[in-house]
C-alpha cells in the first residue's frame, strides 16, 4: 500500500507479481459487500509500471474483476454501494497500460463482461458509477482501434451492448426511458464509445439492429447542445 501510495517514487518502486496474485487471490475469496479495499487497491496497481505488468499475469480477469461485475451487471449494488463504483473504475483502468489493455481487450468473453456491466450503469442513479461506466465504453471503443497494439489482439466486433448503452443513455437524456437518470458527460462519453467503435470496425449492421438509430435521431431533434449532440449528429448520419 505504501508503494502504491507514493506516486513521486513509482518510477523507482516495484510491484511484484506474487503481490498483486496475492491481492486478486483474496479479493476473489473475499465477501463480495466486504471487497471494495482490495480492488481500489488493484485499481491502482493498473497504473503502476510494474504493477500493469503484475495484473496482466494475473488471475484478476478471470477472477475477482469478473465475479464483482457479473454482481453489478443490469445496475445492481445489491452487494455494496461501493462495489459497482470501484469494479468499474478498475476496469477503466485496465485500458491505461499496454499489458493490462491486451488481457482486457484480447478475448471475446472479457469484452462482453466488461461492455454488459458498464452498460447496466450508464443510466443508473449514481452519477460516479455512471460515469465510471462510460469511462470502460470509452476506454473499450479506443482499444479497439489502438495502433499500438499489434492487428488481431483486440478481439471484435464489440458487443452490442455498446450499442444498447448508447441507445438507453440518449432515452435517460430525452426522459423516453425507463431510467430517467442522466448528465451530459456521461451521455457524451457513451455516445462517443459508440462513434469510435463503429470508426474502429465498421460494424454498422450490429448498431443498426439496435435500439441505437432511433434513440439517437430522438436526441437529435429534441435540440440538445454540446459534445454529445456533435457525437449524435455523427451517429445518426453513419447509421442512416
Amino acid at each position: 500500500m505504501a508503494t502504491l501510495a507514493a506516486t513521486s517514487r513509482w518510477h523507482a518502486s516495484n510491484v511484484t507479481g506474487p503481490q498483486v496474485a496475492w491481492l486478486a487471490k483474496l479479493a476473489g475469496a473475499w465477501p463480495l459487500p466486504k471487497v471494495f479495499p482490495l480492488l481500489d487497491l488493484l485499481r491502482v496497481a493498473c497504473l503502476h509500471p510494474d504493477g500493469a505488468k503484475a495484473v496482466a499475469g494475473s488471475s484478476l480477469f478471470d477472477g475477482a474483476l469478473k465475479r464483482a461485475l457479473d454482481a453489478c451487471a443490469g445496475g445492481g449494488n445489491a452487494h455494496s454501494a461501493a462495489l459497482p463504483l470501484v469494479s468499474l473504475r478498475l476496469a477503466a483502468n485496465l485500458f491505461y497500460a499496454v499489458p493490462c489493455r491486451l488481457q482486457a481487450a484480447a478475448m471475446p468473453g472479457r469484452a462482453v463482461c466488461l461492455v454488459t456491466a458498464a452498460a447496466g450503469h450508464v443510466a443508473g442513479d449514481a452519477k460516479n458509477a455512471r460515469l465510471a461506466a462510460a469511462a470502460v465504453l470509452l476506454n473499450y471503443a479506443f482499444a479497439l482501434g489502438d495502433a499500438s497494439l499489434a492487428p488481431g489482439s483486440v478481439a471484435g466486433p464489440p458487443p452490442p451492448q455498446l450499442y444498447e448503452a448508447a441507445a438507453s443513455a440518449c432515452a435517460a437524456a430525452c426522459g423516453t426511458g425507463a431510467a430517467e437518470a442522466s448528465d451530459p458527460e456521461t451521455l457524451a462519453g457513451v455516445l462517443g464509445a459508440a462513434r469510435q467503435a463503429l470508426e474502429a470496425t465498421g460494424d454498422i449492421f450490429a448498431a443498426r439492429a439496435s435500439a441505437l438509430p432511433a434513440a439517437v435521431a430522438v436526441l437529435v431533434d429534441s435540440g440538445k447542445a454540446g459534445k454529445a449532440a456533435e457525437h449524435a449528429d455523427s451517429l445518426k448520419r453513419m447509421l442512416s
